[in-house]
């Protein structure tokens, strides 16, 4: 048995290495930024827009995503009932992408609520700025030292790099297994 990995799983993990740098660059800068004020002045209705955007931003996420893993499962088998040989990393990592971006979105959708029950809607306010808001009113409590705030930005940027990332492989992964037929 050949103990080399292949061209496509090095690639994968490069893929996945990259994923890993960036998502802890996003990590650092929402750790160090965690007492620093950067919110603006917003309209109340200008956040209730947003987070309704967020909302609708996330049904259509969720199903993409959930809809790509399935079709993971409808190309993994090939006619022969062999795969191609490597092409599986990408799968993987799609799935794990995606799901990932399922988990994301469902954070931010849980968090909503509490995002827009906060909203000050008597006048423009930096409550309102709805990316830069506290995801869990937890976060704001004596406890906030010792963990990172979790802004709603935060968890949207994490959201789409995980999708970002399960769209590339899935990509790779299909493309290698139509090249291959």
């Amino acid at each position: 048995m050949n103990c080399i990995p292949s061209t496509s799983a090095i690639a994968a993990l490069l893929l996945l290495c990259t994923f890993l740098v960036v998502a802890f660059i996003l990590a650092r800068r929402q750790w160090t930024r965690r007492d620093k004020d950067w919110r603006i002045v917003v309209q109340h209705e200008a956040a209730m827009e947003a987070a309704k955007l967020l909302k609708d931003w996330c049904s259509w996420l969720a199903t993409i995503s959930t809809a790509a893993i399935a079709a993971n499962g409808f190309l993994a088998p090939r006619n022969d009932g062999s795969i191609v040989y490597g092409s599986g990393a990408f799968a993987v990592l799609a799935i794990i992408a995606f799901l990932l971006a399922i988990l994301s979105t469902a954070t931010l959708l849980l968090a909503l609520p509490s995002v827009v029950a906060r909203f000050d809607r008597q006048r423009p306010s930096t409550d309102n700025d709805f990316y830069e808001a506290q995801a869990f009113v937890w976060a704001s409590t004596s406890a906030s030292r010792f963990t990172p705030l979790f802004r709603v930005g935060f968890i949207a940027a994490f959201q789409y790099l995980c999708f970002v990332l399960g769209v590339i492989a899935f990509a790779i992964y299909a493309a290698q297994r139509y090249a291959n037929p």
